[in-house]
């Protein structure tokens, strides 16, 4: 009985220090945020949050060596084996496939990013993530089946929408295009590129004057 206790204080311990390095790290503060889950991993190594956090920490700060090592250990303790994977499973793939990306290993990305998706499927950034990486590899059917899935749940921010009318610019579909950029231009107005693709789009749509007019707007930014 006296055991079971001690191991229930341990670990409101553990997550009452996790919580701690996780309000320090969503704040900026790495010198602090480190030595803490450091400090988890001292005494649990396997511990799955703090592999993961500890990871992305290290991915911020250019060492992504450390960061794959650390999440691919979280993925692989949450996989589950024979039993039912980790909740957490969704997001340490989509961690890891975020490394991967950064380390240009864009199949690797791609398959862990998949896996992610089959495991947190509600999840709009892993949509967002996938569809994106199409867009990259020119894949335009994955890129709006990808794109399209992460908006419907709800994902939002103009990179999305201006990825979107990329593929809408590839179909030829020109006003779906203006549409896209008009709306990604709402979120980021001050955004020269965009101004100037949006020109693009006005001006395959038949719209000169209003082309005319965001070229205008993208010149006065630059």
């Amino acid at each position: 009985m006296g055991g079971n206790l001690a191991t229930v204080v341990a670990m409101d311990e553990t997550e009452q220090i996790l919580e701690k390095a996780l309000s320090l790290h969503r704040a900026g503060k790495a010198d602090e945020a480190r030595p803490l889950y450091d400090e988890i991993l001292a005494s649990q190594p396997a511990h799955g949050q703090a592999l993961y956090l500890r990871g992305m920490l290290a991915l911020q700060e250019g060492e992504g060596e450390l960061a794959e090592s650390l999440v691919t250990r979280a993925v692989e303790g949450a996989s589950g084996g024979d039993e039912k994977p980790d909740d957490n499973l969704g997001d340490y793939l989509n961690g890891l496939g975020q490394i991967l990306y950064f380390k240009q290993d864009l199949e690797g990305a791609a398959v862990a990013w998949a896996r992610a998706y089959d495991a947190k499927p509600a999840d709009p950034g892993i949509a967002y993530n996938l569809g994106t990486l199409a867009v990259e590899r020119l894949d335009w059917a994955a890129a709006k089946q990808w794109l399209e899935r992460a908006e419907n749940a709800g994902a939002e921010g103009w990179e999305l929408l201006a990825n979107l009318a990329l593929v809408f610019m590839n179909e030829r579909d020109y006003p779906a295009a203006v549409t896209r950029y008009k709306k990604a231009l709402e979120l980021a107005p001050e955004n020269a590129e965009l101004w100037v693709s949006y020109a693009n789009a006005l001006n395959r749509s038949s719209e000169p004057e209003r082309a005319v007019q965001a070229l205008e707007r993208a010149l006065e930014l630059t």
